[in-house]
């Protein structure tokens, strides 16, 4: 009997724990899509749309350079708004659905807090991505892995070897993480993946 009592108390807890564990991711959602709002709102756009941020806090090459203008260029196609937070290379990024923020401690961790996924850099910390709630599309690094729609495992959209790395693959991830965006239980099951890759560790 005593071992009845603790087998059934012990299932309970384990139901308890994991509802509590989707109410926080919940929760969590609910703030970030506040934040996401606010920072449209302030930028004069379509909140609904999916946000993409990219990070530019450090001087980039000339190939690198080439690479972020074809790859926004070729974003314009898509229904995407992108936050560029940047103190370098500003001519890169005159685009209509491109909107350009000065880099800050503070308008970084705003992005970070607001954006659905984000453009990785190899100099960018990806750790506190994950911890915000962004979904990376990235070159493959440590504490990485590759969505697979049909296990449907992985915390961010790989486009391949940072050595290997073009516009092409990353629009192809990127198209990838933006089909995968359109269905909420599948992103939100990336997110908290996300989380907890990094809060494992």
């Amino acid at each position: 009997m005593v071992e009845l009592l603790d087998n059934l108390i012990g299932k309970l807890n384990t139901k308890t724990k994991n509802k509590m564990g989707e109410e926080t991711l919940i929760d969590f959602l609910k703030n970030k899509k506040t934040a996401k709002k606010g920072l449209c709102d302030k930028l004069s756009f379509d909140h609904k749309m999916p946000l993409i941020g990219l990070v530019i806090d450090l001087e980039l090459s000339e190939d690198d350079v080439a690479i972020i203008e074809s790859l926004l260029e070729g974003t314009s196609a898509l229904d995407v708004e992108i936050v560029v937070l940047a103190d370098t290379n500003l001519d890169s990024f005159s685009f209509p659905h491109v909107h350009h923020v000065p880099y800050s401690q503070q308008s970084r961790e705003h992005l970070m807090k607001a954006s659905d996924m984000m453009v990785a850099l190899p100099h960018n910390d990806i750790d506190e991505w994950l911890l915000n709630g962004v979904v990376p599309i990235t070159h493959l690094r440590e504490g990485i892995s590759n969505y697979d729609p049909n296990q449907e495992v992985g915390n961010s959209f790989v486009y391949g070897d940072v050595e290997d790395t073009d516009q092409w693959k990353i629009f192809a991830a990127l198209v990838r993480a933006l089909e995968t965006y359109k269905f909420p239980y599948d992103w939100k099951s990336i997110v908290g993946t996300g989380l907890k890759s990094v809060q494992d560790r």
